[in-house]
């Protein structure tokens, strides 16, 4: 398999391969015995090496080569996953598009993603699949990774229960919801598939940026809200700290961190954790105020509790100004008609979910689909 060992490239080769690869000095010896062989002193020499140099080797070649197939495997990945995704959208079979769609939605065996668990239900939808209406029908009554929105779960809800689903039968009853609406397939953004999206998103791209629009939902938050105080407060940068030791993405100081339990304040993940879960509190404290609970994020809760409203402090209202501007801005590109900032009320309510809905009654066994969440 190497050709002649006395050929000097080949030697060559070998040793530079030897540098990366093996404990030093080994091959230079194991061709050196070889040569001695070769001139009939005999193989004895290549055992001089010892079986200890020879475990060693193994070692590092078996480290080398796990390297090599996690390096393989990993660079395609995202390439052969948007490749599936095309290749089950061109699909024409219904059952398989809502299967990847449902795979999409939990991320079972793929990143998740609702922004194609949508297209993919959509597309079912639209040929009359009754099952992919339902789950688009319980995916915008619950607000799962979307915006909650009980008309449009309804008007899901409702192509379903005409094609004899008893889900969506019963679900519907639970919803009580008056409003009608034609039944659209709206992303995670809050606009239809296939709107042309200038400006749509925060400028905040790559990992942070998809690390926040994953997060936020579960702590009812706008992903534009919290990316407008992860802009304001650090620029993005996970390593900020501030003179006044506010460490971090979202700006914790050592209390706050503590307060809501995050260990490792220079984890981005951690820290956003942090960071949202005391701008919730906020949220929920100053009964969805956002002027107030971003006033409190700045200056804290007891300052605006002192003063009974944003606090006199030409910094903090500075930043209430900067964010609620940034806010404000992104959620009209996006085409809101609401205007979340200027009446002072936080766009993302508490989603209402089936379970927290008065005098439920649970479905009867028989009459829950495969893969139904109660």
């Amino acid at each position: 398999m190497l050709g002649d060992w006395n050929n000097k490239s080949t030697q060559i080769g070998i040793r530079r391969f030897s540098a990366l690869a093996f404990p030093d000095g080994l091959v230079e010896r194991i061709l050196l015995a070889h040569s001695n062989r070769a001139e009939g002193k005999g193989f004895v020499e290549i055992m001089n090496c010892g079986t200890r140099a020879w475990r060693a080797t193994l070692r590092v070649v078996r480290r080398a080569a796990a390297v090599l197939l996690v390096a393989l495997a990993v660079t395609p990945f995202h390439a052969a996953e948007a490749s599936t995704f095309q290749k089950v959208y061109a699909s024409s079979n219904q059952a398989l598009l809502t299967k990847w769609g449902r795979r999409y939605e939990r991320g079972e065996g793929v990143k998740r993603n609702v922004d194609r668990a949508i297209r993919l239900y959509c597309k079912a939808a639209k040929k009359g699949h009754a099952l992919a209406q339902y789950y688009l029908g319980w995916l915008y009554a619950n607000g799962n990774g979307v915006r909650r929105n009980d008309a449009l779960a309804a008007a899901w809800l409702r192509k379903a229960a005409s094609r004899n689903h008893p889900q969506a039968r019963n679900t519907l009853k639970l919803l009580r919801t008056k409003k009608k609406r034609s039944a659209q397939c709206l992303l995670s953004d809050g606009l239809p598939i296939g709107t042309k999206r200038r400006h749509a998103a925060h400028p905040a791209k790559g990992r942070i940026g998809d690390m926040v629009r994953n997060l936020a939902p579960e702590y009812r938050l706008d992903p534009n809200l919290v990316l407008a105080v992860v802009e304001a407060e650090s620029n993005f940068n996970p390593k900020a700290l501030s003179p006044k030791n506010a460490q971090g993405l979202m700006q914790l100081i050592p209390e706050t961190a503590q307060r809501f339990g995050v260990k490792d304040v220079w984890d981005p993940e951690q820290n956003l954790r942090g960071g949202m879960g005391y701008l919730r509190w906020l949220l929920d404290h100053f009964n969805e105020d956002v002027k107030l609970a971003l006033a409190g994020y700045n200056a804290g809760e007891k300052a605006v509790q002192r003063h009974r409203g944003v606090p006199p402090y030409d910094e903090t209202r500075a930043y209430v100004k900067r964010i609620a501007r940034r806010f404000e801005s992104l959620s009209a590109r996006q085409g809101r008609s609401d205007d979340p900032v200027g009446v002072g009320r936080n766009p993302y309510p508490a989603p209402r979910l089936l379970a927290d809905i008065p005098n439920r009654e649970p479905l009867p066994s028989s009459l829950r689909a495969p893969g139904f969440i109660p």
